[in-house]
């Protein structure tokens, strides 16, 4: 949903810009870093959720019917492995794509109004990519193949359902690659298998910026570079 604030930019030492100088509107999925973590988790649960009752991997989101676990990495308990296998999700970092000077396209234009005050009217709206990767951890018992066996379902399932994964709200998002199997120690003791797979996903972002007072922001801009000029 869009938010719309007035901003101060407020420099040590230096005046700031009026905060009425120009008003921000951004429509980001309510946080992308957010979205691309939780639209993996539903994405995952609806799969695995379809399964037949008899399915070793089939989820459920009663807890007590459910055969494995798909859960986001800060409420994963390790020791709950030892009752069924499961699905953790963890995300990387998250940039924009920087491919030349400015990444963004831009629309819209400032114009000067019909007045004698000088000033001018518009907006300027923004279009950009952001780029992240998630992790998609499947955990397992040791000295058997559940993680193996629940990375390649994982795996495959991302790479097969790409066209889906764009309906659902990324722009792009496939599997990267599968790790080998990692033995998770526990009191010296190995206790687990886990399986990574890597995802790449990039998701879009825009927003909008419309000066409200350029004069205002124009003349605080001078009065700061002659500030910095005389140090």
């Amino acid at each position: 949903m869009a938010d719309v604030m007035s901003k101060t930019i407020n420099i040590p030492g230096r005046e700031p810009l009026d905060k009425t100088s120009f008003k921000y509107s951004g429509v980001n999925y309510s946080g992308v870093c957010r979205a691309a973590k939780s639209l993996m988790l539903e994405f995952l649960k609806t799969c695995f959720e379809n399964l037949p009752k008899s399915h070793q991997f089939r989820f459920d989101e009663e807890q007590n019917h459910s055969k494995i676990n798909i859960v986001d990495k800060l409420t994963f308990n390790l020791n709950e492995v030892d009752k069924r296998p499961a699905i953790v999700v963890h995300r990387g970092s998250v940039g924009f794509s920087k491919q030349g000077r400015d990444s963004t396209i831009k629309h819209g234009r400032l114009q000067r109004r019909q007045d004698d005050s000088g000033e001018y009217e518009g907006s300027t709206h923004k279009t950009g990519l952001l780029r992240g990767a998630l992790s998609v951890r499947c955990y397992g018992k040791g000295q058997t193949l559940q993680a193996e066996l629940l990375g390649e379902s994982v795996f495959e399932l991302i790479t097969d359902m790409e066209d889906a994964l764009r309906e659902i709200g990324f722009f792009e998002c496939y599997a990267n690659g599968i790790g080998e199997e990692v033995k998770v120690s526990e009191g010296g003791k190995v206790t687990y298998i886990m399986v990574p797979i890597n995802v790449v996903f990039s998701m879009q972002r825009s927003w909008s910026i419309t000066p409200t007072n350029l004069r205002i922001m124009r003349d605080a801009v001078i009065k700061n570079l002659q500030v910095i000029n005389q140090d």
